[in-house]
């Protein structure tokens, strides 16, 4: 069986309780080992990124400060991913490679364990590349969906604590990235620096995520890391994928943004 690869972000629901009682990550190490399957964890900002905006917004030189918080943040998330190092030991992950990533231009997985779990720190290659927009309509959503596409991962799954975007009361199971930017236009959400909040919904992502998404011709996964069940059903599903484009009814599972 070919290995599976997964590229997944961490919300704050999993950044902001890390500990080797953590649930989510004790099952991530176990089913990485038994379904043979590659995680590569991108760490979101979390607490500490929250606390770093709401300094933002009381700064008086915050419009020409933009490029200065942008990686100040980003540095946080590295930050997170050593924690998240810590706690991926306690819980008794036994890899050598599963000390954080850092990543280049020039980095090379062929080295790597076929299956297992990888922590990525982004800021070098960030900074390499530098392609996105330094702004806070960017944050660690679309910086995972940014380096999937660049790694090449065809799974990118958003861990959040809901099940589903919610609009009007309605859940959204699957959503085009054209018709969510036009949803979040709609609520006055893509042009706000508030965390997740339009009128009327409750985004879990970024407003600059569904733009890269379209870009890129990929698709997103939102997905509760509360439920483990259908967490394991899913990893299930993508463990036993023949060929890539075999397809998995992924809405059954979160919210499927294409």
């Amino acid at each position: 069986m070919a290995t599976r690869e997964i590229c997944m972000k961490l919300g704050s629901c999993i950044i902001n309780n890390l500990s080797k009682n953590n649930s989510f990550l004790t099952e991530l190490v176990t089913l990485s080992q038994q379904l043979k399957l590659r995680f590569f964890l991108i760490p979101g900002g979390g607490n500490i990124v929250q606390g770093l905006r709401n300094i933002y917004k009381c700064d008086p030189n915050k419009d020409s400060k933009n490029d200065e918080y942008h990686w100040r943040a980003i540095e946080l998330m590295d930050q997170n991913a050593e924690k998240l190092y810590q706690i991926l030991n306690k819980i008794k992950y036994q890899s050598k490679q599963n000390i954080p990533i850092q990543l280049k231009s020039d980095y090379t997985f062929n080295n790597l364990d076929k299956f297992g779990i990888f922590i990525l720190k982004c800021e070098p290659l960030l900074r390499e590349k530098d392609d996105l927009k330094h702004s806070w309509g960017v944050t660690s959503d679309s910086i995972s969906i940014y380096l999937g596409n660049l790694l090449r991962i065809e799974n990118i799954f958003l861990v959040k604590d809901i099940d589903y975007i919610e609009s009007q009361g309605r859940k959204i199971r699957k959503i085009s990235a054209s018709n969510l930017s036009a949803l979040m236009k709609e609520t006055g959400y893509s042009t706000s620096i508030e965390s997740h909040l339009g009128k009327g919904t409750k985004f879990p992502l970024d407003p600059f995520a569904p733009m890269l998404i379209k870009e890129y011709h990929t698709n997103v996964l939102i997905i509760n890391s509360t439920d483990l069940r259908r967490f394991k059903m899913l990893l299930n599903l993508v463990s036993q994928q023949k060929e890539k484009k075999e397809k998995i009814d992924f809405d059954k599972f979160g919210t499927l943004i294409y």
